[in-house]
């Protein structure tokens, strides 16, 4: 019952989360709040000091746990964000397909994903595991900055990019 009662309440709470990010949009700037866990190279657990809720961090895919530099870029994730204020930014429906809060994340005024894959710590984002401009019509956001970030880091052989090996969204197909 008492698991029950917590899993309506967080429902609840997510569901008015994404209904302020819907009406008040511009204001997201305003709206600050705690990572409580990072979980893995691209989602992490925040709170607002009540309730906690999973965020997916859009326009970037860490690699996996298992995938070389899987559990680098987790440590890497929890060095910049563990117990920092953060700001969320919804991207499109403000969702993804796990009911996870899809956003950018913002960590004293400068974009995780963007510093991640800058750094060679994660790769873009690819729907469906194609390259843009292929798949450009998928996006819900301009890719642009994260795929040049993504090609700097690979020029210069950075992090995940030192070592051959799958694409974080290919390594997620193998194992299927």
């Amino acid at each position: 019952m008492i698991n029950t009662m917590k899993g309506l309440m967080r429902f609840i709470f997510i569901c008015l989360l994404l209904v302020s990010f819907n009406v008040q949009a511009a204001d997201w700037k305003n709206f600050k709040y705690t990572v409580y866990r990072v979980s893995d190279g691209d989602t992490i657990t925040a709170t607002d000091g009540n309730v906690r809720f999973n965020v997916r961090i859009a326009g970037m895919d860490a690699p996996e746990k298992a995938q070389q530099y899987g559990k680098v870029a987790s440590m890497k994730m929890r060095e910049l964000l563990d117990n920092k204020e953060i700001q969320i930014e919804p991207v499109a429906s403000g969702r993804d397909m796990y009911g996870r809060v899809l956003a950018k994340v913002y960590v004293n005024g400068k974009e995780v994903a963007l510093n991640l894959i800058e750094e060679g710590y994660a790769t873009y984002y690819r729907p469906k595991c194609e390259d843009y401009p292929a798949n450009d019509k998928n996006y819900d956001y301009d890719p642009r900055p994260y795929v040049e970030a993504e090609k700097k880091a690979r020029a210069n052989k950075l992090n995940f990019w030192s070592v051959k090996g799958p694409l974080p969204c290919e390594f997620r197909k193998s194992k299927k």
